[in-house]
């Protein structure tokens, strides 16, 4: 046992030395794009139609492409960690639980929709089983950053009712405004680095239906629609995810504001009360309108616009 630690002990000490020097990304995207290339690979000679799909160069690319998934994968999960570790400390623990929910519903709405839109066969093995594989690491991927969203969403809630900034014990209104402001640059950073993975995942998805193509040209079986089928759903699996966080903080945000800078009760508010009114909005990043609200979750559209711009790749047949 003495040996497994000192072996656990020399490892650690690596990883502290490549950090230090700025090469764990660079290490963790070698190891991520070598172990995505190899999964994509397995199975590629074991029969004679899975050595046909691999001779060609468009396997060549989507292989590729699915090491710069996994790659991509290894890093972002990384990154959610360490903001989900970082929120826990600010915020306290919180319930977790409804997005060990959301992950299930999100695997049983997969589940649900390959059932209906079966993939056709590509002559690969192990097909099936490589497809469950790479859906399973998304899910492990986003898992840290949706229990984030939670916790930012029970973060809000405890925060919403101290937002009077009248009762007792209640925080100065810096700290909220401050609270605010670290909590905008998180979501908008966690849900970033999840449409990253999606994003990619919707082109590795093209770029696997551009090999099958280049082997059965003439095939009418794996139409380009799903192509954009497989982007407006996972588009709506970020919306479902992203949206009570979005939703519940703006309500918080206008709750802070409404603290702020009260309606007077008696006069009508003059031009100094409208001129600090909205001062506190922008503050507070409070969007103000439909294509504020637009602009400010751009995020949330990009695995759409990438199930477009696939169709639009070299090689992609219609």
């Amino acid at each position: 046992m003495s040996d497994v630690y000192q072996r656990l002990w020399e490892a650690g000490n690596v990883h502290r030395h490549l950090r230090r020097a700025g090469l764990d990304t660079a290490v963790l995207t070698l190891v991520g794009f070598a172990a995505g290339c190899g999964i994509a690979r397995v199975g590629s000679g074991a029969t004679a139609s899975s050595r046909d799909f691999a001779a060609s160069a468009e396997f060549a690319i989507w292989s590729a492409m699915v090491g710069f998934e996994v790659a991509l994968r290894v890093n972002v999960f990384g990154a959610l960690w360490s903001i989900r570790t970082e929120v826990r400390r600010r915020a306290g623990v919180g319930f977790v639980w409804p997005a060990l929910v959301a992950l299930v519903i999100v695997a049983v709405i997969f589940h649900i929709t390959e059932r209906i839109y079966p993939l056709p066969d590509s002559g690969l093995e192990a097909e099936d089983r490589r497809r469950f594989v790479l859906q399973l690491m998304m899910l492990v991927t986003i898992a840290p950053g949706l229990v984030t969203f939670w916790r930012i969403r029970s973060w809000i809630a405890r925060a919403g009712s101290q937002c009077a900034l009248r009762q007792p014990h209640s925080p100065p209104a810096g700290q909220l405004i401050c609270d605010v402001l670290y909590i905008s640059r998180i979501v908008q950073k966690v849900v970033v680095m999840i449409s990253a993975v999606i994003v990619v995942s919707i082109l590795e998805f093209a770029a696997f239906r551009t090999a099958f193509m280049a082997q059965a040209p003439s095939s009418t079986n794996f139409p380009v629609g799903l192509v954009i089928l497989y982007g407006v759903l996972l588009t709506v699996v970020l919306s479902f995810l992203y949206f009570p966080v979005y939703s519940g903080f703006n309500d918080y945000k206008r709750q802070l504001r409404d603290a702020l800078c009260p309606v007077p009760a008696v006069d009508v508010p003059d031009e100094r009360w409208h001129a600090a009114r909205d001062r506190t909005e922008r503050l507070l990043q409070l969007p103000r309108g439909p294509w504020e609200s637009v602009r400010s979750n751009y995020a949330i559209l990009a695995p759409l616009f990438a199930s477009v711009f696939s169709l639009f790749l070299p090689g992609v047949k219609f």
